[in-house]
């Protein structure tokens, strides 16, 4: 670590558990500061996180983070990166490409089970841009977050909407961005494709809604449910959108919003 910086120096081919040597690199770096990750495949076995400091991750479009074993459980342990907390407000993850292990075999489809590849709790103007994500279920999650931005996601998961049986789409557990509860959330520029809703915004666990999100300028394609659902959500704006869904609606809008 040197002043504002903590880069990522040693070889990353995607076969080593790099795990415990970005987790130090996070630990070690200051509020503020940026870790960089040059180009390459980082392999993790375990969650990313972090609480106490505002932290920029920097990709540069050309570094993957690959999922080496599958991170499972219920709640906020199926994220590849968690960040949580409000010493976090202001926290970006840019340039970052996520490769997950999940298969529509082993598709569970449940509302605890988020297996994502990250996932912010209660953090303020939380930015996501530049990432690619695929065979995850979830892409981002952000709950109960405020004026978070997720921009030019791209999210290609694993269900095949023209087949049946096992992961064939029976659910809609599975969505690029799932925005709970929070207020001011923007996703813009989302290409999300073999999934079951691009956006999904949705109640928090106190039955809080979000607010004011809006959808803007995305792409979603082979939706099996809805391509932007909004089951609970005040004030949303959806526009400039394209959907291609198979079995469900373009857009979905559920109750007083």
């Amino acid at each position: 670590t040197q002043g504002r910086f903590a880069r990522v120096l040693w070889i990353a081919d995607g076969v080593n558990d790099d795990t415990s040597a970005i987790a130090a690199a996070i630990a070690a770096a200051p509020t503020g500061a940026t870790v960089r990750f040059p180009p390459g495949r980082y392999k993790i076995t375990a969650q990313l996180t972090w609480s106490t400091k505002r932290l920029h991750l920097d990709g540069g479009g050309k570094a993957v983070i690959v999922e080496g074993t599958a991170l499972t459980g219920t709640g906020t342990a199926g994220a590849l990166i968690y960040v949580t907390g409000a010493s976090c407000n202001g926290s970006s993850i840019i340039g970052l490409d996520f490769e997950g292990v999940e298969t529509k075999a082993g598709f569970v489809g449940a509302d605890d089970k988020e297996y994502c590849a990250i996932r912010a709790d209660s953090v303020t103007d939380l930015l996501v841009q530049n990432v690619k994500a695929t065979a995850k279920s979830w892409g981002v999650i952000l709950d109960t977050c405020i004026g978070g931005r997720v921009v030019d996601l791209t999210f290609t998961s694993f269900l095949d909407t023209a087949a049946s049986g096992a992961g064939a789409g029976t659910d809609n557990y599975n969505s690029g961005v799932r925005v709970r509860a929070g207020d001011k959330t923007i996703v813009r520029g989302l290409v999300a494709k073999d999934c079951g809703s691009g956006v999904l915004a949705s109640t928090n666990g106190s039955s809080i809604d979000p607010t004011r999100l809006v959808v803007d300028g995305c792409h979603i394609e082979n939706a099996w449910d809805n391509g932007v659902y909004a089951a609970s959500a005040q004030d949303s704006i959806i526009t400039n959108c394209t959907i291609k869904t198979s079995a469900g609606t373009g857009v979905k809008v559920r109750g007083s919003q």
